[in-house]
């Protein structure tokens, strides 16, 4: 059956051992007969079992960031630019591009292109362009291209 706190906790000290006799104390008796009124309601009724289905998780990658590079894979001259087309939901934060690993620039505006002057030693050689968005929620998508590079 179902007791109050008093049944179990002194209220002159409350960390202290359970009440041997909790019916001593002056409210016990008061606070007992109003768990005791709940009880006796309570147990004829049927609890509702909890929601067996599960959750179903919307799908976000709506809301992630589109990106598209749109500059050829034929670069014919060393001073390039390389432009993306966008499409972020949630706004864009940063557009970060990377030529053969290592990071070349950024660029947080419209129109989202970076002008580079790619080194001589590049010449005659085939090299990846990863370019990385991120929204303002943090949702980050990239994209590559291997470029052949000859001028």
């Amino acid at each position: 059956s179902a007791h109050s706190i008093l049944y179990y906790v002194s209220r002159d000290d409350p960390r202290g051992q359970i009440p041997e006799k909790p019916s001593t104390d002056p409210q016990y008796k008061n606070w007992e007969k109003g768990v005791e009124n709940w009880y006796e309601k309570k147990k004829g009724v049927v609890l509702k079992e909890p929601p067996k289905k599960e959750c179903e998780v919307e799908d976000f990658s709506s809301f992630l960031p589109k990106i598209s590079l749109s500059s050829s894979s034929d670069i014919t001259s060393s001073s390039t630019t390389f432009t993306v087309s966008l499409d972020a939901p949630y706004g864009v934060d940063t557009v970060t591009y990377s030529f053969d690993g290592s990071v070349i620039g950024s660029t947080t505006a419209k129109p989202y292109s970076l002008s580079y002057d790619i080194p001589l030693e590049k010449n005659n050689s085939s090299v990846l362009l990863e370019v990385e968005v991120k929204d303002k929620n943090n949702n980050k998508t990239k994209t590559e291209k291997n470029l052949t590079i000859h001028f």
